[in-house]
């Protein structure tokens, strides 16, 4: 009895200190995918509001959502979409484009397609997920992955930070 209580405690203790959770913050972890695309199936989807968009440390929200003004902007929510679970293919959309979107291996970054600043019906977007403009496109660490709460960082020339609630 006392060999199975030895090995029983062993084994929980492995299991315990291998979980899937990769992030101090909260990102990715086994229900991440959920999250995210609102559920594991195919054609799951869920839409997150953009709560801060923030360069070099300065909040530049005001600048590329509805109603600031200066420009039309319409960058206040995304969509994430589960297309195909088995064959892992995922995309996002907004209310003028549509792209697919990859993670890196290690699930560590997020790859959105690379797509131009974009205008449609009067309608425009400037792409937040691409915000420097190259051919490569533009990997995005995750921060944090809650059910509520996205946040997604970047640099090339300038530091970015996204937080998108649900």
């Amino acid at each position: 009895m006392r060999f199975i209580f030895k090995y029983s405690f062993i084994l929980l203790l492995l299991v315990l200190l291998t979980t899937c959770k990769k992030y101090e913050d909260g990102g990715w972890s086994n229900v991440a995918i959920k999250h995210l695309f609102g559920g594991n199936e195919s054609n799951s989807n869920k839409s997150w509001k953009l709560k801060l968009y923030e360069v070099n440390g300065i909040d530049s929200t005001a600048y590329i959502t509805t109603g600031n003004g200066v420009t039309n902007f319409q960058n206040d929510e995304v969509k994430f979409t589960l297309t195909n679970a088995r064959a892992h293919d995922y995309s996002y959309n907004t209310k003028i484009y549509y792209a697919g979107l990859r993670f890196q291996e290690d699930k560590t970054s997020i790859g959105f397609d690379v797509i131009k600043y974009n205008c449609q019906n009067n309608l425009c977007e400037r792409n937040i997920f691409n915000p420097e403009f190259n051919n490569y496109g533009f990997y995005w660490k995750i921060i944090r992955l809650k059910k509520s709460e996205l946040i997604l960082t970047g640099s090339a020339n300038n530091t970015y930070k996204l937080i998108f609630t649900h």
